[in-house]
């Protein structure tokens, strides 16, 4: 490494003066011409980030106190049956559900659900290739994007399901 001279370390000390003093020009012209010549420019400034510093702040407010979850669950009633009274005792009323799966981004969504004796299942693809569903009791044909599959379960347990086409895609119905 070649060392500089003297007449070499003088001029970049020069240099760099230079550039401080051209940075201390800018920042004084800057003060006064925000201060002096436009003090409601300033005013309007420091308004404007007032407001958007509220916004902010009521929008993360309004954000942590809404709980938002969409577990892909949607129940809606079947049917529903109704007994009538026989010794005097009311009449009791059983609605089957049924539990919506999607099948997105090659997972079912959710993977596990949980529903009582006598719901459905339905499964519906919203990826652009074909699916399927499996289990041990019950199988579904190839399902195009759109298509949908629905199986009732009677019996309590546990059901694991997946794609026959994609065998990395797993799911579960527990039967209460």
């Amino acid at each position: 490494m070649k060392l500089l001279g003297q007449e070499s370390y003088l001029l970049l000390l020069q240099m760099n003066l230079i550039v401080v003093q051209k940075i201390i020009k800018v920042e004084y012209f800057v003060r006064n011409y925000i201060k002096v010549r436009h003090p409601i420019e300033r005013g309007l400034i420091m308004k404007r980030k007032l407001i958007i510093f509220i916004l902010l702040v009521a929008a993360s407010l309004a954000m942590g106190c809404t709980s938002y979850s969409n577990s892909g669950q949607t129940a809606t009633p079947a049917n529903e049956t109704t007994t009538s009274p026989t010794n005097g005792t009311p009449a009791m009323t059983t609605e089957s559900m049924t539990v919506e799966v999607s099948i997105q981004n090659f997972a079912f969504n959710p993977q596990s659900v949980t529903i009582s004796s006598g719901d459905t299942v339905k499964w519906t693809n919203f990826d652009s290739v074909s699916h399927t569903v499996a289990g041990a009791d019950f199988a579904s044909d190839a399902l195009k994007n759109g298509d949908s599959f629905s199986h009732t379960f009677t019996e309590t347990g546990t059901y694991n399901y997946h794609c026959s086409i994609h065998h990395s895609m797993t799911g579960m119905v527990i039967v209460e």
